[in-house]
């Protein structure tokens, strides 16, 4: 445990810090799929969210909806002030990056641009804290070593503090949602780390993270801010369902709400990006959620003012290690008549007739900002427009809404107003237009070009591309040879024996002609080469929205021409040996010739199907390990607006120069401050279509107090 300077000094020095995990090792690509296999299984029977609730002790539930309440501004030394929050997602990778990325948040003070930003009193985790499985060694290892060393523990006092949420002066409180690999084991290693909050025989708050403290119970959340503002973390679970205990939870924070509220969610996944690529279906997570967060009240048909008015501001996410932000602005009822022009992405008209249900102005921000310190991912397959499912009741619709009447639409029927009966929740649907990305698209396409060069990093498994490469000329030719007078095989055979360096290509293409009648002749054979094109054709990433037909046609065609080039390769390589007559040493000269160039096939591949068809960029960037271009989102809540700042760190420090500074170190005095003397990264605001920081402005209701979380309308 690291619960001082000189632990953490002895740790440093005792034993190399982390690298990045390589990816493509093969060692770490079979213990990856053992562990997807494994909580592919038996992960919804190891939900530890059910367990979390059991052991939540709490007298009500209003003290469960008031458990992270910071709504008191009479605590800062300007009660008008506003209030910091920092956000990074996908941490836990190597530990420079890590580090790097923790010193950043550990200052006091940030200058971006002209401006000075504090530092956020609660730093927001968005999942994915370890990498590549979440055990405790590996947090220990890849997330609280590098914060810790960064923001190194505040000095406790004589006399501890007692009661809920009182901290250490100086801590920074911290939250944390869990992602999928958090999710490996069960949410084990998580809930032990970042929810011993729970504990009712705990002095203070749960552990600490260096200077930031863990205060939360349970793998989500609801922190109420300062004038009436949220932060919502939802636990996805590998982004299949919300547990009943976690609905139920954001629900006692709904029924407690009166006035007028602003919520920014934040989530594991981005659902807007992965509905787009995956085709996955977003009702049973954001759909949810949004769903609760407008939860009707019994009386709030009748009330001339509304009892509550809850809007969703923001959406944070991470799991794609870049900076995305695309705007909402303008839903459409799916269930209108225009629905084909909506499918089309083109509201239209009919009859001189708005589009049925449409609600305008909605200004909804998603936000995706993975850039903690794991690997850079590909901007260039995010598109320009993206369609978003989002849930609304019919209550909801008020406002600036414009919605057809039921006269227009004798078709349909609209509830009344005052009617007892519930409304059915419908999905509205929208275009997010994008506003910004980092790094740009335009870059992000030269930075894959680095792939060429993919059996130079990735050398382990280019070995394993070569060792294939030689088990299947090698069996090629034992067919051949034992073929004897075979009319198909034995022009072959001769030209194989008297192969010279002219005539190469006219062989190797004779050999790839041939490869029915070898595959007849040896069973074995006939399974390495159907292995080969099935493996890569499975391999061909096609989005789940495609039709059966068309997937199928599209990974047989793909994955046909990419087996057809490490065919045609490895035969080049075997008739290179043979021209070269050095048959004994065959084995030694084919498996790393081969490694290298099937390893620039591969990665040939990646840059052709990335820059032509958007495919297989997180693989790609995943091989590459790029360190640099990271990012987290500084937010400054205030009461009439929320200002989000979004920071990219251009380059951050390698390992191994950290590596160098931990030797120098020496035992720490009494000072603050960073362990490890390395210059703060430089830091950007990230530039989009239209000026920097992104500014919200608070939605008000009509008549609506906008002051603590349960005063009542005006």
């Amino acid at each position: 445990m690291l619960r001082d300077r000189d632990e953490i000094v002895r740790r440093l020095k005792a034993k190399p810090v982390h690298k990045a995990v390589r990816w493509y090792d093969p060692d770490v690509l079979v213990r990856i799929g053992i562990r997807d296999a494994v909580s592919a299984v038996f992960g919804e029977y190891a939900d530890q969210r059910l367990m979390q609730a059991a052991t939540d002790a709490v007298k009500s539930k209003d003290d469960l909806a008031k458990r992270y309440d910071y709504s008191d501004v009479t605590r800062w030394r300007d009660p008008a002030g506003p209030y910091w929050v920092d956000y990074i997602a996908d941490v836990g990778d190597g530990f420079g990056p890590t580090f790097g990325m923790a010193r950043v948040l550990a200052e006091k003070e940030l200058k971006v641009g002209s401006e000075m930003l504090p530092a956020g009193e609660i730093l927001l985790l968005g999942g994915d804290q370890c990498y590549p499985q979440a055990t405790h060694e590996e947090y220990e290892e890849r997330f609280v070593l590098p914060y810790a060393a960064a923001l190194p523990p505040v000095k406790a006092d004589e006399n501890p503090p007692k009661g809920n949420d009182k901290l250490i002066k100086g801590e920074r409180k911290l939250f944390a949602l869990p992602g999928n690999h958090d999710w490996y084991d069960g949410l084990g290693a998580f809930d032990s780390l970042f929810c011993q909050n729970r504990d009712p025989l705990l002095e203070r708050n749960g552990r600490a993270i260096g200077g930031w403290r863990c205060v939360q119970h349970r793998s989500y959340w609801a922190i109420q801010l300062p004038h009436n503002w949220w932060l919502w973390g939802v636990d996805i679970q590998f982004s299949k369902y919300l547990d009943a205990a976690q609905e139920n939870y954001f629900r006692a924070i709904v029924d407690g709400m009166k006035g007028n509220h602003n919520i920014v969610l934040c989530i594991a996944e981005p659902h807007w990006l992965d509905s787009e690529f995956e085709g996955i279906d977003t009702v049973d997570t954001l759909h949810t959620i949004v769903r609760i967060a407008q939860k009707r009240t019994k009386d709030e048909s009748t009330a001339k003012d509304r009892v509550r008015d809850v809007h969703i501001r923001a959406v944070l996410a991470g799991d794609w290690h870049h900076y995305s932000h695309y705007h909402l602005d303008d839903l459409y009822d799916p269930q209108g008549r225009d629905e084909e022009a909506l499918q089309k992405r083109v509201p239209t008209s009919r009859k001189g007739q708005k589009t049925a249900g449409t609600l305008k102005h909605q200004d909804i921000h998603l936000i995706t900002a993975g850039g903690g310190g794991a690997f850079l991912h590909s901007t260039t397959d995010l598109r320009t427009e993206v369609k978003v499912s989002w849930g609304v009741r019919p209550e909801n619709i008020h406002g600036d809404a414009t919605v057809e009447p039921a006269a227009a639409r004798p078709d349909q029927h609209r509830p009344q107003a005052h009617s007892d009966a519930r409304p059915r929740v419908r999905r509205f649907t929208g275009v997010a237009k994008m506003r910004a990305c980092y790094p740009s698209r335009p870059w992000s396409a030269l930075l894959s070009l680095k792939n060429l060069a993919f059996p130079l990093r990735n050398w382990r498994f280019s070995l394993v591309i070569g060792a294939l490469y030689w088990i299947m000329t090698w069996q090629y030719h034992v067919v051949v040879k034992a073929a004897g007078d075979l009319d198909p095989l034995r022009a072959l055979k001769g030209k194989i024996i008297n192969v010279n360096y002219q005539t190469i290509n006219s062989v190797s293409n004779l050999m790839l002609s041939s490869l029915p009648d070898v595959a007849a002749e040896s069973i074995f054979y006939c399974l390495l080469l159907v292995g080969l094109w099935a493996g890569l054709a499975w391999y061909v990433s096609v989005s789940e929205k495609r039709t059966p037909l068309f997937k199928l046609v599209v990974r047989g065609a793909v994955g046909s021409l990419h087996a057809l080039a490490h065919l045609k390769a490895m035969f080049v390589l075997f008739l290179l040996c043979m021209a070269f007559n050095n048959a004994a040493l065959y084995p030694l000269v084919v498996i790393p010739l081969g490694g290298l160039v099937g390893g620039f096939i591969f990665g040939a591949y990646w840059v052709v199907m990335g820059l032509l068809a958007r495919m297989h960029t997180g693989d790609a960037f995943g091989a590459l390990g790029i360190r640099d271009y990271k990012n987290f989102v500084r937010m400054k809540f205030e009461q009439d607006k929320l200002t989000i700042y979004p920071i990219g760190v251009p380059k951050l420090p390698s390992t191994k120069s950290l590596v160098r500074a931990c030797r120098k170190l020496k035992p720490p005095g009494p000072a603050a401050g960073p362990l490890l003397d390395i210059k703060v990264p430089e830091v950007i605001l990230i530039p989009g279509d239209k000026a920097t920081p992104i500014v919200i402005p608070a939605r008000k209701a009509k008549g609506v107090a906008t002051g603590g979380m349960m005063q009542a309308a005006e």
